[in-house]
């Protein structure tokens, strides 16, 4: 895959204020794999599109690409029941056919049939309440392991004869993904028990139990008090305690005293 792909960087890289009258700023993020020497909105891609409700992830051609649209559709015409056959249990099992954002029901063949009822669109929603629990490694082999798994549609919108490409691919002997992480293998944040926690605080036990219990029923939590009691050093050491052990992270963003309330919105 990586022989025939490309993209750009610095996708997110800056979010503009002002779009000089260009109609408005979309609202969402989209970021894509393409054929090299090509671009994201004239050939087809493996993207990523992400907005405050989900992450999109697979395959999809724009309505620029025309010609990539009408060689896929050549293709997927000509040979609906043999990739139907090969790519049913390659697919993501939730992967979607269709409008962005939305989960359909449609089946393969169906898509393979007429992809332009489906807008061209394989892909599959990751929800945002999802994404915030998933450790950050499982969530980078989940998307390379769906662009790996919808790479034979890519096949079809850019190579003359792709079914043989798209066997090789598909070939089980072929290089397989790295596995997964998991908690021995990642790089876990030491353990921060509650003793050294309380050391380092000066507070005892158990108010910061309390503490504890209490972060943990409502998920977050605000320390109030004059300047200088030390909210700040309080709150790092909490968030120590709470990553020992695991995969999770922590960072501090500190905001200046002259911003104004619209900044911290």
């Amino acid at each position: 895959m990586q022989t025939v792909l490309e993209t750009q960087t610095r996708i997110i890289s800056r979010i503009l204020k002002n779009d000089f009258g260009r109609g408005g700023a979309w609202d969402f993020y989209w970021g894509a794999f393409y054929p090299k020497g090509s671009s994201r909105q004239e050939d087809a891609q493996l993207m990523l599109r992400i907005n405050w409700e989900n992450l999109e992830v697979g395959f999809y051609i724009g309505e620029e690409g025309q010609a990539a649209r009408e060689k896929f559709s050549t293709h997927t015409h000509q040979h609906a029941e043999t990739l139907s056959a090969q790519l049913a249990h390659a697919l993501p099992a939730d992967v979607g056919f269709g409008q962005s954002g939305k989960k359909t029901e449609n089946t393969l063949l169906e898509f393979l049939h007429d992809p332009a009822r489906y807008g061209f669109r394989a892909t599959l929603l990751i929800s945002t309440d999802e994404i915030l629990q998933l450790p950050p490694a499982t969530l980078t082999h989940r998307i390379a392991d769906t662009f790996t798994r919808l790479f034979p549609f890519f096949l079809l919108a850019t190579q003359d004869d792709p079914l043989p490409a798209i066997e090789t691919h598909l070939r089980p002997h072929s290089p397989e993904l790295p596995p997964i992480p998991t908690s021995s293998s990642a790089s876990l944040a030491p353990p921060y028990p509650l003793p050294t926690l309380s050391h380092a605080t000066g507070l005892d036990e158990p108010t910061l139990t309390g503490f504890l219990r209490a972060l943990d029923r409502r998920k977050q939590a605000i320390l109030y008090g004059p300047p200088g009691t030390g909210k700040t050093h309080l709150a790092e050491h909490l968030a120590k305690h709470l990553i020992g052990g695991t995969d999770g992270l922590t960072e501090l963003v500190q905001f200046h005293p002259s911003y104004a309330y619209e900044d911290f919105v």
